[in-house]
């Protein structure tokens, strides 16, 4: 009986450890480690939504890499990140790419973005066509005065927060080029440094995720609001006297014309800390918290009204 019992011990181990990582795995929806890529265009939409998701699931430890659109792309199909957050869905190359490695992605759609078009406050020009904010990103309208003879800016300053930006190649997607204009800059310190440089300076444009517009403080949009303000834009084709700014009333009406999604994209062929990601920010709470950071949810939460 002794001589069993050393034997019965060691399988009663074995089976303790089989059991914990049948029970206790590695990393699921809401517990583990892993890390995201973010489009950065979408940072303070992505960051408010992950410091609640920490706090509901504090087992979570879900790191953000926040960079340009083509640098994250890069890095998810060279296998660095299992889920992304993009402003876009995926191209032909990449869903092929991922066809060839037999991974069908999980796509979540969690909101709509507006790219807004920031003007410098002294600039008399605020309304602007969608095929002239076009001439500007195809470098064919270079000039203020190619907009009206009465404008005195000068040459157009095209800023953007990075020639690899999303805001970037959704406007030469648009315009079918596969550069940006001569008179394209970008800011050295992203998109904040862009409103301000566009404060700064009177023939400024400047390119900016709606997300970011959120982000600004009562006191810093206070401060800005006098040195920027958002152009207004005349839908493709029309011919009416009407304009509309980056909003989410806009948005939700499809009355701005520079709208894109929000999807968080999954490549990893199981169940992870991106997967729960994914469906806490499409859920209610999620949605909430994408209401209130500028851009639109994808489903608008509910509000219930008691009547007395």
């Amino acid at each position: 009986m002794r001589n069993n019992l050393p034997k019965q011990l060691i399988a009663a181990f074995f089976l303790f450890n089989m059991m914990s990582c049948r029970f206790f795995p590695e990393e699921n929806t809401t517990y583990g480690k892993n890390k995201i890529g973010v489009d950065v265009t979408l940072q303070p939409a992505i960051e408010a939504e992950l410091y609640m998701f920490h706090k509901t699931y504090q087992n979570a430890d879900l790191k953000a890499i926040y960079a340009p659109e083509v640098d994250i792309i890069k890095q998810f199909v060279n296998d660095s990140f299992q889920t992304v957050v993009l402003a876009r869905a995926l191209n032909d190359a990449e869903n092929e790419y991922f066809r060839s490695k037999k991974i069908v992605p999980r796509i979540t759609t969690i909101a709509k973005d507006g790219i807004a078009i920031i003007l410098n406050r002294q600039n008399p020009d605020t309304l602007l066509a969608y095929e002239e904010v076009l001439g500007i990103f195809d470098g064919t309208i270079s000039s203020w005065s190619q907009i009206s003879n009465k404008n005195s800016a000068g040459k157009i300053n095209l800023l953007f927060d990075s020639p690899n930006s999303s805001t970037a190649t959704y406007f030469m997607q648009l315009t079918q080029k596969n550069q940006l204009p001569a008179n394209a800059f970008a800011a050295a310190n992203g998109n904040m440094e862009v409103i301000q440089k566009v404060g700064s300076n009177k023939s400024a444009v400047g390119v900016v995720g709606l997300a970011w517009l959120g982000e600004l403080s009562n006191s810093e949009w206070n401060t800005l609001n006098k040195q920027v303000r958002i152009a207004y834009i005349r839908p493709k084709g029309s011919k009416k006297d009407e304009y509309y700014k980056a909003d989410q009333m806009n948005l939700s009406d499809s009355l701005y014309p520079f709208i894109r999604p929000v999807n968080i994209i999954e490549c990893s062929g199981s169940t992870t800390l991106g997967t729960g990601f994914g469906s806490f920010c499409y859920n209610e709470q999620g949605q909430r918290i994408i209401s209130k950071t500028g851009i639109l949810p994808y489903i608008p939460p509910l509000r219930q009204i008691n009547l007395k």
